[in-house]
């Protein structure tokens, strides 16, 4: 009997232990899900605010413009591994009702598809005759549907000037328009590119109301993986043991995120530096700081990242992003900065 208690308790553990695993892994996971949705909208050029990852479950809402897009942003969504289903919602909610003249325009890579409605032939050919469009450096790939009944699109010469003052700009642009109404979104180089797009498109828009959603996208790797990590830590901080530099299972958490950041960007070098609060012996925070930032590394390269490409530092108390005469304060100021290495 007593051989009998001792099993019980043990598989009672043994089930415990699992349970506080995948309770542990789900938020790790929900991260690498959402860093790789990111990505993948990205590449699409749609801003990525809309994501939401539930488990492996991916929800994107308020960032697609019509159902043509979301059935390729769906595509690409469900192409991630570890993604078990997607969700996608245009930004109004509904979709492009029938007998509605509608025309979308996404360039990505190399390629730029159009798909639409249009009422005849005359239609399509106000908005695809004659030169400048579509360029000849793109394969093209036409998915414009004729329905008759559909309405006459007077706007249609506007979107094709649009569409012309488009084709040498942006990396990633999608065009969709119904009704009148319509929306830009992109990403572009720099914020001369921006201006000159918003610039171009105003001058050609008319009586077509069009909104502009463009991003700027970073010059660099360097940049890149920057914004991605401010992004991770934006709020969030590495958490200690008191006065120590044992990292807590939250900390941990964050930092898988990190090193799965990390992971897609292998080249450029990244400095992990350590901060406390000013309060106690000044040396001793600065010890403290560096402890606690090679403990950080020792973590990342446990995850299987090199530590060559890591410089450690440590600034105590003397760089607080806040006032330090606050517990609130004070818990800000005691964290990790990543900074990466942008001299090349």
């Amino acid at each position: 009997m007593k051989a009998t208690r001792v099993a019980w308790s043990a598989a009672l553990a043994l089930v415990a232990l699992c349970v506080a695993c995948i309770a542990l892994s789900v938020p790790r996971i929900e991260g690498e899900l959402s860093l790789r949705a990111e990505a993948a909208l990205s590449r699409l050029g749609i801003a990525a605010e809309g994501i939401s990852v539930r488990g492996r479950d991916v929800r994107v809402a308020g960032a697609v413009v019509s159902p043509a897009l979301a059935t390729r942003v769906e595509a690409a969504l469900e192409g991630i591994a570890g993604v078990r289903s997607v969700d996608v919602w245009t930004r109004s909610g509904e979709v492009v009702e029938a007998g509605t003249t509608a025309v979308e325009v996404t360039v990505t890579g190399d390629s730029l598809w159009l798909e639409g409605v249009l009422p005849d032939a005359e239609a399509r050919q106000r908005l695809l005759g004659g030169g400048g469009f579509p360029p000849a450096r793109l394969a093209f790939r036409d998915g414009i549907r004729i329905v008759a009944g559909a309405d006459s699109a007077p706007w249609l010469g506007e979107v094709r000037a649009a569409l012309e003052s488009l084709s040498g700009a942006a990396e990633a642009w999608s065009l969709s328009v119904s009704g009148g109404e319509g929306v830009l979104t992109g990403v572009v180089a720099d914020e001369e590119e921006e201006a000159r797009i918003r610039e171009a498109v105003a001058a050609v828009a008319g009586s077509v109301q069009l909104m502009l959603d463009l991003r700027i996208r970073p010059a660099s790797a360097e940049e890149e993986l920057q914004s991605g990590l401010d992004h991770l830590t934006w709020g969030r901080r590495v958490s200690f043991v008191t006065g120590s530099a044992g990292i807590t299972p939250e900390g941990r958490l964050i930092l898988d995120e990190v090193g799965f950041l990390l992971r897609q960007y292998p080249e450029p070098r990244v400095v992990i530096a350590g901060h406390t609060d000013a309060q106690g012996d000044a040396t001793a925070n600065r010890n403290l700081s560096v402890r606690r930032a090679r403990a950080v590394l020792d973590y990342l390269v446990s995850r299987g990242l090199d530590r060559d490409r890591f410089e450690v530092t440590g600034f105590g108390g003397t760089r607080p992003i806040t006032h330090d005469s606050t517990p609130e304060g004070r818990e800000a100021n005691r964290r990790i900065e990543f900074m990466v290495d942008r001299r090349g």
